[in-house]
């Protein structure tokens, strides 16, 4: 059995919790304060926290970050608060995902078994995997739909990377902003973040009204849907084109950019300079994609 451990100063609903998760298959471990969750947790070596923010001690955002100081056990925040900025604090801090009080036995499984399902995942170690139809190597950062390669940007290679790797976990704006333009993007960047997430969602054949890889959380972020089914095979080889080279040229390019922009995050005319360079390699890189004959068709120069 998995071993939970419950952080909750009300004694009733800690009460409830030591009764009913044994019958979702798990043994408990209890605590009343952010000092015991703490203790517990380094001790007790949980497989899963079930953390309620509003602990007498301490904040539970606080709890959080120094537990991600040394673990990366799962962390779900169970709270009574409807504040979505608040809930927002607690992702970015490190919380894997929440449970709005009061909620339904069958929601709380439902997340315990996504908790599970990404820890397996997570033991497999695979460099590739398949999302429902999508095959996503890691290593070659190729994708493919179906059998039929899917090109991305740079930008939409990283939001999906991001995203799938932690299949199931609510991914925050301010997190993906940060993966994708570093750690001075702000607030700014979260509308040119749905530009982006829109037109990755289009290539993947997904319907945002009924998506079945990306789902938008209200205020939040974004959640991966599909768990993988399997380690993905290796993509056939293809010979490269001149519009690969340059597509290639250009993600290098972009890398590059984008190093030099983390290691300048202090100086915000570096930071703003980085910014324009890497949205126009980004332009660019969509006309490329625009430039090029659909699949099974040749341009006027290509044609016997």
């Amino acid at each position: 059995m998995a071993l939970a451990l419950v952080v909750e100063d009300d004694r009733p609903t800690l009460t409830m919790f030591a009764e009913l998760l044994p019958s979702l298959g798990h043994t408990v471990l209890l605590a009343a304060t952010g000092r015991e969750c703490l203790e517990l947790a380094a001790s007790g070596k949980p497989d899963v926290i079930l953390l309620d923010l509003g602990l007498p001690d301490m904040p539970g955002t606080t709890v959080i970050g120094r537990l991600r100081e040394w673990t990366d056990m799962p962390i779900i925040v169970v709270s009574g608060s409807k504040q979505v900025r608040r809930k927002a604090d607690a992702l970015d801090a490190g919380a894997d995902d929440f449970i709005d009080k009061p909620f339904d036995v069958s929601e709380l499984r439902a997340r315990l078994d996504v908790v599970q399902r990404r820890l397996d995942a997570s033991q497999e170690r695979s460099t590739a995997r398949v999302f429902d139809g999508l095959s996503v190597d890691y290593t070659r950062r190729q994708v493919h739909r179906d059998g039929e390669e899917v090109r991305l940007t740079e930008t939409e290679w990283l939001i999906l990377e991001g995203l799938s790797r932690d299949a199931g976990r609510i991914v925050t704006h301010r997190w993906l902003s940060s993966r994708v333009w570093g750690p001075h993007a702000g607030s700014e960047t979260h509308q040119t973040l749905r530009v982006h997430v829109k037109s990755l969602r289009a290539k993947l054949g997904d319907d945002a009204r009924e998506p079945r890889y990306i789902r938008t959380e209200t205020g939040l972020g974004y959640r991966w849907l599909s768990t993988p089914s399997a380690p993905a095979a290796p993509a056939a080889p293809v010979v490269a084109s001149e519009d690969d080279d340059l597509a290639r040229q250009l993600d290098a390019l972009r890398d590059s950019v984008r190093r030099l922009g983390k290691e300048g995050a202090a100086d915000p005319e570096t930071a703003r300079t980085t910014d324009r360079v890497t949205a126009l390699l980004d332009e660019a890189a969509v006309e490329l994609e625009r430039l090029r004959p659909p699949a099974g068709r040749h341009s006027e120069t290509e044609r016997p």
